[in-house]
């Protein structure tokens, strides 16, 4: 059986992450869900400031069909493609 993990940045199931290499500053953003981490270069959510999280091959790339290549915005609730 392989094993199955997520991207901190796109949240896709992958075989494989990488390490990225983001020269963001981390930022703290408070939500419903407590104090969420976020990478300021890539938009990964980390735990840790000092520990980014690992990302998919695509999202390393900065390749990823939906964070990349075709940008959304949310506008009142609903996506739509810029």
């Amino acid at each position: 059986m392989k094993k199955t993990t997520i991207c901190g940045r796109c949240f896709e199931k992958k075989e494989k992450l990488y390490q990225a290499k983001c020269q963001g500053k981390p930022e703290k953003i408070v939500s419903a869900l407590g104090t969420l981490v976020l990478c300021s270069d890539c938009h990964a959510v980390m735990e840790v400031e000092d520990q980014h999280t690992p990302v998919c091959k695509s999202c390393y790339d900065r390749q990823h069909p939906h964070l990349d290549k075709n940008p959304i915005t949310i506008l009142n609730g609903w996506e739509a493609p810029l």
